[in-house]
Order: structure tokens, then C-alpha cells, then sequence
């Protein structure tokens, strides 16, 4: 049986997961610190709309790559794909930490940049990931992957 969820393309034409993904990235590192400044000023009900929407993005954007990426990935960089899920594990235990000590007043500015801390390794270890997805994620998964980034985001501006 042959296995059509991933196949390698001449993806020169297309748009670039590795870009796409990057600017989202980018998107919610800029969330975060505008969340940290909001903390920092004791912006109260600026850091609950920045923390509901910072979180529901990273949680989408996780969603995504777990949807469309590591199906693809998984057969020729097993090692990695594991990596990738164990961090988000990690950064979804990071969400549920900050946001229960967020309700209960709790949270301190250290923990806020533990998260960020982890996010931007996360990060960095995805770039090789969405190097690979370039150039071995077929088409369809592809438009799949931008059309959920781009839902994802219209959802959060409609909201």
C-alpha cells in the first residue's frame, strides 16, 4: 500500500511552509510581548483579551503542524517528529500552568518569560522541520496547512 500523505515536489513555485509558519511565529511572539507588557503595566483586562487570544492561536497553530505536518514527517525524521511532539506537550502544560495562575492572580513576570523562553527553542528547533515540509509536503496537505493558519486567524480578528 503506498503511502500518498507525503511526496516529494518541486515546491519552487509554491508558497514556502517555512515562511508561512515563520510569520506566524513571528505573529505570536509579538502577542507574548505585548502581553508582558501588559502585565508589566497591570493592564488588567488587556492581559486577559492578550492571554485568550495568544493562547488560542498557539494552540491552533500547534494543532496545525500536528495535523498536517507530522503525518508527512513522521516516516523520515521520526526522531524529530517525537521532539516537536514532546514540546508541545511541554508548551501546552506551559498554557494550562500560566493560564490557571493568570485566573487566580497569581502570575509573576518570571513565569511568563519561562514561557517565552521555551516558545522561542520551540521555535528554533521547527525551522529545520519546516525546511523538510518544503520540500516534501504535497499539495494538498500544503493549501490544507495555510488554509488552517489563515482560519485560525480570521477567527481570532472576527471574533
Amino acid at each position: 500500500m503506498q503511502d500518498n500523505t507525503c511526496r516529494m515536489h518541486d515546491n519552487t513555485s509554491r508558497p514556502a511552509v517555512r515562511a508561512s509558519l515563520h510569520a506566524d511565529h513571528r505573529e505570536l511572539d509579538s502577542l507574548l510581548q505585548r502581553l508582558m507588557f501588559a502585565f508589566k503595566t497591570n493592564a488588567g483586562d488587556e492581559i486577559d483579551r492578550l492571554w485568550g487570544e495568544f493562547e488560542s492561536r498557539l494552540l491552533a497553530h500547534m494543532e496545525a503542524e500536528e495535523k498536517y505536518l507530522v503525518p508527512c514527517l513522521r516516516r523520515s525524521h521520526p526522531g524529530e517528529i517525537e521532539r516537536l511532539l514532546e514540546e508541545h506537550g511541554l508548551l501546552r502544560k506551559k498554557l494550562l500552568e500560566f493560564g490557571t495562575q493568570l485566573e487566580l492572580h497569581l502570575t509573576r513576570l518570571e513565569i511568563m518569560r519561562s514561557l517565552a523562553s521555551a516558545l522561542h527553542a520551540h521555535a528554533s528547533h521547527e525551522d529545520r522541520l519546516y525546511e523538510w515540509a518544503d520540500s516534501e509536503l504535497a499539495g494538498k496537505e500544503r493549501s490544507s496547512l495555510f488554509s488552517a493558519i489563515a482560519h485560525r486567524t480570521l477567527s481570532l480578528v472576527h471574533r
